[in-house]
């Protein structure tokens, strides 16, 4: 199986959605989108991932500052923007990319936030984001 569609496969079971660039691009340009490695507006986080893993079906992003990490987990929703040939067939490998850099934080990120209570109560959102797809370029 490709590497891609595999991603693809993994982050549906995951529940995580996978689209296209050009699905959300009218609605990142609406919220002043810009290229930004990290942007934040009205609730909605977009995060450049620096890779992928398809055997998991998650995305390697960084954190900086206070301000990126904010991006990461303030906000409802969270577009993570992959490229396509930055996807690897694991996490080792999505990982050794990151190497050439040096990073304060890095996270993989496989779903949105989910936590549960004692009485069985499973809420969505509570630590980070409710929402999380994945955007493929």
């Amino acid at each position: 199986m490709k590497t891609i569609e595999q991603f693809k496969k993994t982050a549906s079971l995951n529940g995580v959605e996978v689209i296209n660039f050009e699905e959300i691009e009218p609605k990142l340009s609406e919220l002043g989108y810009d290229g930004k490695t990290h942007f934040s507006k009205d609730g909605v986080g977009v995060v450049l991932a620096i890779s992928a893993a398809a055997s998991e079906g998650n995305a390697l992003v960084s954190s900086n500052t206070e301000q990126e990490l904010s991006c990461l987990i303030d906000n409802k929703e969270l577009y993570i923007i992959i490229n396509k040939d930055d996807i690897y067939p694991s996490m080792y490998e999505a990982y050794k990319k990151s190497s050439v850099i040096q990073w304060n934080y890095l996270m993989f990120i496989g779903a949105e936030s989910k936590t549960a209570d004692i009485e069985k109560q499973l809420v969505s959102g509570v630590q980070a984001a409710e929402r999380v797809v994945f955007v493929l370029r």
